[in-house]
C-alpha cells in the first residue's frame, strides 16, 4: 500500500514537472514568434494598402469604385435604384448618394447615355489609413494639386480619371476621404 502511494506521488510529481516543462516550453515560443509584432503588423497593414490601391486602379479602369458593385460609369439611374433602391432623401439633383453604402453617383446625360452615372465616389473607411507615400508607392506620381486644407492625386486608369482626395495640414497630404472615378 505504501509502495502504492509513492509510486503515485511519483507519477503525480513527474506529470506536473512534464507539464510545467512543456508550458514554459510553449509560452518561450510564442513569445520568440511575437517578439516585434508591431512590425508584423506594420508589413501587413502595407501589404493590404498595397492590394487596395491595385484593387483600386483596377476597378477604376473597368469604371468602378470599391463599393458600387456591379455599378459603373454609364450605369443609369434606373439600374442602379432598381438594385439599391432610392437614393438618400438629401441627395441633390443630378447625384444619387447612398450612405450606407459610402458610394456616390452623380447622374446626366452624356455620350449617348441618358440619365447615367458619370462619375462615381467611395467614402470607404478602408482609405483613410493609406499614406500618401504608400499611394505614391503603389501607383506612381499622379497629377497633384494643394489648398491649405484639401487636395487631390489623380492618375489616368485605361481612360477613366482615378482621383484620391486627401485633407492637407501644413501642406502635407495627410488622410484619404474619398476616391473618385469619372469619365476623363
Amino acid at each position: 500500500m505504501i509502495t502504492q502511494k509513492k509510486s503515485i506521488k511519483g507519477m503525480l510529481v513527474v506529470a506536473l514537472a512534464v507539464g510545467t516543462l512543456l508550458t514554459g516550453w510553449v509560452s518561450t515560443g510564442e513569445a520568440q514568434a511575437n517578439s516585434n509584432p508591431k512590425s508584423s503588423v506594420q508589413q501587413s497593414t502595407k501589404q493590404n494598402h498595397a492590394q487596395l490601391l491595385q484593387q483600386t486602379k483596377k476597378l477604376a479602369a473597368q469604371g468602378k469604385v470599391k463599393t458600387s458593385g456591379e455599378f459603373k460609369i454609364g450605369s443609369s439611374q434606373k439600374e442602379i435604384e432598381k438594385k439599391w433602391g432610392k437614393a438618400d432623401k438629401d441627395s441633390k439633383d443630378g447625384e444619387m448618394k447612398y450612405s450606407k453604402r459610402h458610394t456616390r453617383f452623380e447622374i446626366d446625360d452624356f455620350d449617348g447615355h441618358k440619365q447615367s452615372a458619370f462619375l462615381l465616389q467611395t467614402f470607404d473607411k478602408s482609405y483613410s489609413s493609406v499614406t500618401y507615400e504608400e499611394l505614391k508607392k503603389e501607383l506612381g506620381t499622379g497629377g497633384e494639386y494643394k489648398e491649405k486644407n484639401s487636395g487631390y492625386v489623380s492618375y489616368n486608369a485605361d481612360g477613366n480619371t482615378l482621383t484620391f482626395y486627401f485633407t492637407v495640414n501644413k501642406g502635407k497630404f495627410e488622410k484619404i476621404t474619398h476616391v473618385e472615378v469619372t469619365v476623363p
